[in-house]
């Protein structure tokens, strides 16, 4: 049945309500008589499939809009069976749903067919199977109501001669449920940088990081929880050959081991061990955020390629076929694949994401350091959350020795509420200090929400050894979005959102020797909330929105000391990140004239990622 006509459905009961009293006979249009001419059902069925359901009816006289609820009984075996169940007695255990057709011409036989859901909360066992025409119906062409004839409501009544015996699935069905890529172009690698790194504590010989690329993907199992076993998931990039045939180059993973230690490798195993606290209940999804590593083999392909190149991400779940899933190894499911497309025009011009807060809009031409990084975990559809942040360094030198330098840095908390982006932080500083020009050595820095400037100023760095700038600042936020969710045919609007705090920390200093001392950077402390309504009298709804959407704390640090005999530069980026910690999940309910049918549907359900790491390694450079 389509949500249109199951919302049609729901409006037809709830004007009946609000209309009790009202006489069909009065209104012109004759009443109906209807009765079943046959059903026809399965025997056996699972939890938590779909089953094709049919009768077949008539009427003496022209009929709007024909429903049927399909009921179920379940047959005990202390005597009691599908032939003791009348139209009296009926008190279904479980409605599956009902069967509709919009009309019916006298004296013909229709038959309506559907596919209904045998939820998961319908025990194991033996039922009836149970219709029964509703007696009156609202019809929205004419805006007034027919009655159906009390000549022979009898006939309005049937129980099927086939029992269905319900089981529950043995096996699980593994599924994405979302997946996506942070980034899908980049700029191709150039042979230069083809020296392996990674990051910090990684075994990372022969693999090379590529910024922002990155994945996001929910893995779910339908109905039966995965006990016992290991989950594996894959990523392979298929880049095209010289001769037109692609080859697939396998990717690593970064990820974190059963003991909490980064790990990177070309497989990521999830136990699924609840002595560890890992599960995956059925019908609910898990997510999961990964930085994917290329291998030399797949550095030295792209770097070798002349021209734009669109290359095959595919990302795959239990590609072994270590598990038997319930309908066999699903293509569609287990796996998903995306173009990545890698330029060449440009590839050592790649800029930060944010305007970054810039004295003057200059820097200096010879670069120390430009590192730029962003990243976000999570589903946009539903809530995601990410940062970006950056530092750049550079300098100017007459002879040997350096007489100027800017050390300029930024950071950025986003999120995402039904597919919105917000910018709850944005923060940038930049620092100039010349020693041939004290008076011009400067110092600005901003910190702007939901792209509003909040705080900022410029110092002079004129001046003896002093703390030019200190500052600790915080303010509490709420910001949202909605969404209209269907859980069944309950159309559910959500309000959800993300609440908390957001700050900085830093202090300029300017020590003793030349040094100048920059440290800054954001902190953000947000969770979720949402709140569930339904327009319909008949239905409701809630929501749970137990979710850490970010804790980050990110301080870099950089300092110059420049004097005539010589300079020295360093620089470093701690952070520490914690997101999407809890699951995010709707129930509605519809009460039905013979019973009342409930819903459960997990919007998003994280594991949680937790990370504490330096950016890049803390460098230091010395002149002469």
């Amino acid at each position: 049945m389509s949500r249109s006509i199951q919302f049609l459905f729901l409006l037809s009961i709830s004007f009946l309500i609000v209309s009790c009293g009202s006489s069909g006979s009065g209104s012109g249009v004759d009443s109906a008589d209807l009765s079943f001419v046959s059903s026809s059902n399965p025997t056996t069925g699972e939890v938590g499939d779909t089953v094709a359901i049919s009768v077949k009816v008539t009427s003496l006289k022209d009929k709007h809009n024909v429903y049927v609820d399909v009921g179920l009984v379940l047959v005990t075996t202390d005597g009691t069976s599908a032939s003791d169940i009348t139209s009296a007695n009926y008190s279904p255990d479980f409605v599956i749903g009902a069967l509709y057709s919009a009309s019916l011409d006298a004296n013909a036989e229709l038959e309506i067919t559907g596919d209904l859901e045998l939820t998961t909360d319908i025990p194991t066992g033996t039922y009836a199977v149970v219709f029964r025409i509703d007696g009156v119906d609202y019809t929205p062409d004419d805006d007034h109501l027919q009655e159906e004839s009390s000549d022979h409501l009898e006939n309005n009544f049937l129980v099927s001669s086939t029992n269905i015996e319900i089981t529950t699935h043995t096996s699980p069905q593994l599924f994405f449920d979302s997946a996506e890529v942070e980034n899908s172009s980049f700029f191709k690698p150039t042979i230069l940088e083809g020296t392996a790194h990674g990051t910090p504590d990684v075994a990372h010989d022969q693999t090379h990081e590529l910024a922002d690329f990155v994945i996001n993907a929910e893995i779910g199992s339908e109905i039966v929880d995965v006990v016992g076993a290991s989950i594996s998931l894959d990523a392979s990039l298929s880049i095209p050959g010289t001769t037109g045939a692609s080859v697939i180059y396998p990717l690593n993973i970064l990820h974190d081991d059963n003991n909490g230690k980064p790990v990177l490798a070309t497989s990521y195993i999830f136990d699924v061990d609840p002595v560890l606290g890992h599960s995956l209940e059925g019908d609910t999804v898990k997510g999961f955020t990964f930085q994917l590593y290329l291998s030399d083999a797949a550095w030295a392909a792209l770097a070798s390629k002349t021209a734009d190149t669109t290359c095959e991400l595919k990302l795959h779940i239990d590609s072994g076929d270590t598990i038997a899933e319930h309908n066999g190894e699903d293509t569609d499911d287990n796996v998903k694949t995306f173009s990545v497309i890698f330029l060449v025009a440009g590839a050592s011009e790649k800029k930060s994401k944010s305007n970054k807060i810039v004295l003057d809009g200059t820097e200096y031409s010879s670069s120390l350091v430009n590192k730029n990084y962003s990243t976000g975990w999570g589903n946009s559809k539903y809530f995601k959350s990410g940062i970006e942040f950056g530092v750049n360094m550079s300098y100017h030198k007459t002879g040997a020795v350096p007489t100027a330098a800017d050390a300029n840095v930024y950071g950025q908390a986003n999120l995402w509420v039904f597919k919105k982006k917000i910018v709850p932080l944005f923060v940038g500083a930049d620092a100039k200090f010349d020693i041939d020009d004290l008076v011009s050595s400067r110092f600005i820095w901003e910190v702007q929400s939901l792209g509003v400037k909040q705080l900022g100023k410029e110092y002079s760095l004129a001046g003896g050894p002093q703390t030019i700038w200190e500052k600790s600042w915080s303010k509490s936020i709420s910001v949202g979005a909605s969404m209209i969710i269907w859980a069944g045919p309950v159309p559910v609007t959500i309000e959800a959102g993300g609440e908390g705090t957001i700050g900085i920390g830093g202090a300029l200093l300017l020590e003793a020797n030349n040094v100048v001392a920059l440290e800054f950077g954001p902190f953000a402390s947000v969770g979720a909330f949402a709140s569930a309504g339904v327009d319909l009298k008949l239905a409701g709804a809630s929501v749970n929105a137990n979710l850490t959407l970010l804790e980050v704390k990110n301080t870099i640090r950089s300092e110059i000391q420049i004097q005539t005999s010589g300079a020295s530069f360093s620089v470093q980026a701690p952070l520490v990140i914690s997101t999407l910690d809890g699951k995010f999940y709707l129930k509605a309910y519809v009460n039905y004239l013979f019973g009342k049918k409930k819903w459960k549907k997990t919007l998003l359900k994280w594991d949680g990622y937790s990370y504490t790491k330096n950016y890049f390694s803390p460098r230091t450079w010395k002149f002469p």
